[in-house]
């Protein structure tokens, strides 16, 4: 118990600043402005459901979760997430806005899931039509490092005008909207540990908040952004049969046999394009070869 408690505490040392019980109050005081000033965009059901939500004054206390299928440490502990519970009185106001982002894109048909991979049989079944063999093509794994805490608000908003570019002006004016109150809800994530209150990337600007593991719409917009960042960086691909993305981990098919000094190469070029797309260093991807006994 001991060993969780310090691994807990050092996670909210990293990603979280303490905050007092009278700040508490301040934050309060601003959500019922919010709710106040967007009356006039929800539903009476959406607005009885928020204003609930902000009564209930929860903060649930923040957990962590044990990435047993990583190999432990030499103390022979695991490495861990933070995890956030997403009923904190400040959440729901994303929870509604990424299911109206969600909706509207939809509606639209824009195809923001086509490089998302959604199941392992779909991705079996997708590799075994293109007919490749362990002498013309190379497969690499792709992983995105800590890519919760990576994605920046000011990403994912990248991401959402280019996906809602061509909605009329009714519903850019939904998405604006929708968009403040995600960036709402990512300025004011509260956390609750042993008696102790803390904000999550407390003290950063709202460009440089990130994404909350387990938050309601974080899963939603890490896949956006992923799906944002394969389709503006596809050049990158154009010798590639197939690839895609789940959440943090993507494959690629490469055509032809790759050294991996060529490998190198790629993924610096592919990770300086990802870079000034958005605009900092915060994504980092590796990359994994996969190779064949012999």
């Amino acid at each position: 118990m001991a060993t969780y408690k310090n691994m807990l505490r050092d996670h909210l040392t990293k990603t979280a600043t303490p905050i007092f019980c009278s700040a508490l109050q301040e934050i309060y005081t601003s959500v019922e402005n919010v709710l106040h000033k967007t009356e006039h965009h929800l539903s009476r059901d959406e607005y009885l459901f928020l204003e609930e939500s902000i009564k209930s004054r929860s903060i649930p206390t923040t957990k962590l979760l044990i990435k047993d299928h990583k190999p432990p440490n030499l103390n022979g502990d695991y490495p861990t997430h933070l995890v956030i519970p997403a009923t904190n009185f400040t959440t729901n106001f994303s929870k509604l806005s990424y299911s109206a982002l969600k909706a509207l894109l939809d509606k639209n048909r824009i195809n923001y899931s086509g490089r998302t991979i959604q199941q392992a049989s779909d991705l079996k079944q997708t590799l075994e039509t293109l007919n490749i063999c362990q002498d013309n093509t190379m497969i690499i794994s792709l992983d995105i490092e800590n890519m919760y805490l990576s994605i920046k608000y000011g990403l994912v908003r990248k991401a959402i005008d280019h996906f809602t570019s061509s909605f009329t002006p009714d519903e850019k004016a939904t998405i604006k909207v929708c968009c403040w109150l995600i960036k709402f809800g990512m300025s004011s994530t509260l956390l609750h540990f042993k008696d102790k209150y803390y904000e999550y990337n407390g003290g950063k600007s709202i460009d440089e908040k990130s994404l909350a593991i387990r938050g309601y719409e974080s899963a939603f917009l890490m896949d956006l952004v992923a799906a944002y960042l394969l389709e503006i960086t596809k050049t990158n691909f154009y010798l590639a049969h197939y690839y895609g993305i789940y959440r943090d981990d993507g494959i690629i098919v490469f055509n032809g046999k790759w050294t991996m000094v060529h490998i190198a190469n790629w993924l610096e070029k592919f990770q300086s394009h990802v870079n000034t797309i958005a605009s900092n260093t915060h994504l980092v991807f590796t990359a994994s070869v996969w190779t064949t006994s012999p």
